[in-house]
């Protein structure tokens, strides 16, 4: 719809205002001027979208931690903390796969991204908590669907939230976050020690 009212708007107002003669040229002119503007207004679109996924601040407090990754935020109070252990990234929107060559390329990419990404992760603090994506943010919401469970589950079945603070506060172990950990859960901290070796 937006594509059609853009080449309406330069086939009908703008290029005869330039002095450009009727017929199939600027019909053409006109079209190729569309798609180009629309496919720069979509990619600005999914510029805005991951901007608003990067951000990132974590918070400490009496209460415990929050850490926002852009439209979704996880939270652990102290008391809700089980352990310390490998806090896996999110792994990104990962399409369906189709029985086109593309869609099997695509699956591919998906599973080396998967594979990668389970090696890699950070030790952080794991227990059962908040976990959710903003309500007006639907692809942070689709990023936290194909993430739920990632950090494993408790005893009862049910998933962990895992917070890394390294992803937002370098060395911070040694910093404000390790002294409130090491003030309100010095068995984690132990823990956490005693596994960074």
């Amino acid at each position: 719809m937006a594509f059609l009212l853009l080449w309406f708007i330069l086939n009908g107002l703008l290029l005869p205002a330039f002095g450009m003669e009727a017929g199939q040229a600027r019909l053409w002119l006109a079209a190729g001027i569309a798609a180009v503007v629309m496919i720069g207004l979509v990619l600005l679109w999914l510029k805005l979208q991951r901007m608003g996924l990067e951000q990132s601040w974590l918070s400490v407090s009496p209460q415990g931690m929050c850490l926002k990754d852009g439209g979704i935020t996880r939270e652990l109070r102290w008391e809700q903390m089980t352990g310390i252990g490998n806090v896996k990234p999110m792994r990104g929107i990962e399409g369906g796969i189709g029985g086109s060559s593309a869609g099997v390329g695509q699956a591919f990419a998906a599973g080396v991204n998967r594979a990668a990404q389970n090696l890699s992760g950070s030790l952080g603090i794991l227990g059962r908590g908040a976990l959710e994506a903003d309500a007006d943010n639907p692809l942070a919401q689709k990023v936290l669907a194909q993430n739920l469970g990632s950090w494993g589950t408790d005893a009862s079945g049910a998933p962990l939230v895992g917070i890394a603070p390294d992803a937002v506060v370098d060395d911070w172990y040694q910093g404000r976050v390790g002294d409130w950990l090491r003030r309100f859960r010095p068995d984690l901290a132990a823990e956490y020690e005693r596994q960074r070796g």
